[in-house]
């Protein structure tokens, strides 16, 4: 759709109609020319071609009645419907003067113009029919030649304003197009797909049977008397079966079209269990299968989603989504907790193969279950290990203090489920750093990881921890910068990042205080670590 001063050019497929002059007056004044010209043609046919125009007293005198009552009729209507129509396209012209998206109390204003305009119409042709029918009594025509006048000047708005809200209908649509860009109505509105094949059988067949049903009971007494009873049985024949057919034929088609939307509806609504019978071998049975199709697609594609972030965890499944995965990576501040299980080997060779899985299983839910609790996601399972991050993808300030409440919650729950599975016992190192964290691998395969020296401190810490009473360790790094050190007040110094003045991270409470336990000097580092362990294992609330 292209607007520019003094006229709008609509386009539709390979053709474009150029509307000249302010776009509410050009379409206002075919809305009264496809008024106006059937107006005239059905009152020179009703004065005077309809059998028995004549049979009244002065006859010229009364059509020249007729015809100047018509002339300032139509003056009177074409004055009001262009001022009407200017009323009605000014709210829309001005919604697209301002560049912007629709309300949806303008969607449903432009949506509601064919209805609206044609109703417009059909008031002039009833009030037509009034005032003519009127007249025609009034100067002394007969009773049924009056009811023929009314009835064809209705039958004439029938179809008349059918093909109104069509045309209408037709030069909005560029307009309805970019209303409905954003977002659609919350239920159809517009013509329906029954409405409009029914009025177009109206306005094909039907009006023009009952016209001819009209001629014959115009008819003189005596007229036609061999023809009027076959040909009037014949219209309502005809009238009856196409009535009967094109409603048959119009719910063929909308019928299917209304459970596609409803179906439509409950797959926006995320409900993927839609499956619609395919009973139509035409078009509409392609679209009801291609809508199987897409739902059984979604359904794949939710399946991926959901084991692609098993997998890989949902904060990068979300983030591969989002923006895709390049190899490579970008330097981040993360914090990574190593998880490691301690006596794997013996009890691989003193339990059955199922007693293995089952307990690995209950080690890893609880590993799973305390990273993701305090906000981190499990990078990979090492064998019984596990490397868990906090921080990347994206930006956690408080991903330090998030990973000492992890190892709590962790050493805690890994001491619950050993009730149940007695040789389960684990050890946990924390490390905080800078990290590189990105995919690596090829084209063909690859993985999201963290590469860094806190990954490989954490995995010594874990392995240094396995010899302690408190199988948790963390770095000085990463105590300090969840600011839990034993002894430390949180409000007595400038707060470390992610540290609140009151004592709390960015993304909760600050964990349990934590004390040196020593220094020593980790395989393939030269300087001491010095080390830290919980003060307790309890976990405070967020």
């Amino acid at each position: 759709m292209q607007r520019a001063t003094g006229h709008w050019s609509v386009r539709g497929g390979d053709r474009a109609l150029r509307l000249l002059g302010p776009p509410e007056i050009t379409i206002a004044a075919l809305s009264v020319l496809a008024n106006a010209i059937p107006g005239a043609a059905l009152f020179l046919y009703l004065q005077y071609v309809l059998p028995g125009s004549g049979h009244v007293a002065h006859a010229n005198r009364a059509h020249a009645v007729m015809a100047v009552l018509f002339a300032l009729y139509l003056i009177a209507v074409v004055v009001v419907a262009v001022l009407d129509g200017i009323r009605a396209f000014g709210p829309i012209l001005r919604w697209l003067a301002e560049d912007r998206p629709a309300t949806p109390d303008e969607q449903l204003r432009i949506l509601h113009q064919p209805v609206s305009r044609a109703l417009a119409a059909f008031s002039y042709w009833a009030a037509a029919a009034i005032v003519f029918g009127t007249a025609q009594a009034l100067l002394g025509y007969p009773g049924r030649r009056v009811v023929a006048v009314v009835v064809g000047i209705l039958l004439a708005a029938i179809s008349v304003t059918t093909l109104t809200a069509l045309l209408i209908e037709r030069l909005l649509r560029p307009v309805v197009r970019h209303a409905l860009a954003g977002s659609l109505p919350a239920r159809p509105f517009g013509i329906r797909v029954l409405t409009r094949l029914l009025l177009s059988w109206a306005f094909g067949s039907g009006v023009p049977l009952v016209g001819l049903l009209l001629v014959l009971i115009d008819q003189p007494a005596g007229g036609l008397p061999n023809l009027a009873l076959p040909v009037g049985l014949l219209c309502g024949a005809a009238l009856l079966s196409g009535f009967t057919i094109i409603t048959g034929a119009a719910r063929a088609v909308a019928d299917p079209l209304q459970t596609i939307r409803l179906a439509l509806e409950q797959v926006e609504a995320g409900d993927l269990s839609v499956e619609l019978p395919v009973d139509d071998g035409s078009e509409v049975g392609q679209l009801q299968a291609g809508v199987n199709r897409m739902v059984h697609g979604l359904r794949q594609r939710r399946q991926l989603e959901d084991l692609f972030g098993r997998y890989v965890g949902e904060e990068v499944a979300d983030q591969a989504l989002d923006r895709g995965l390049g190899l490579g990576g970008e330097r981040a501040e993360a914090t990574i907790l190593f998880v490691d299980l301690i006596g794997s080997t013996a009890m691989a060779a003193n339990l059955a193969p199922e007693e293995v899985v089952r307990t690995l299983n209950a080690y890893f839910a609880a590993v799973v279950d305390a990273v993701q609790g305090e906000g981190g996601w499990v990078n990979k399972f090492e064998g019984d290990g596990a490397l868990c991050v906090f921080g990347p993808p994206g930006h956690r300030p408080d991903h330090a203090a998030a990973a000492l409440r992890a190892a709590c919650r962790l050493y805690a729950q890994v001491a619950k489920a050993a009730e149940a599975h007695p040789r389960l016992v684990a050890a946990v190192g924390i490390s905080t750093g800078q990290v590189v964290a990105g995919t690596i691998g090829s084209t063909e395969r690859f993985e999201y990881t963290v590469i860094g020296d806190p990954v490989n401190e954490a995995a010594r810490l874990t392995d240094l921890a396995k010899g302690r009473d408190m199988r948790v360790l963390a770095s000085r790094a990463t105590v300090e910068a969840a600011g839990a050190e034993a002894g430390a007040s949180p409000t007595g110094a400038a707060p470390a990042d992610g540290q609140t003045a009151g004592g709390t991270t960015a993304g909760g409470a600050l964990p349990a205080p934590w004390r040196p336990v020593g220094e020593v000097i980790l395989r393939g580092r030269p300087h001491p670590t010095r080390l830290y362990a919980p003060v307790t294992t309890e976990v405070p609330a967020s």
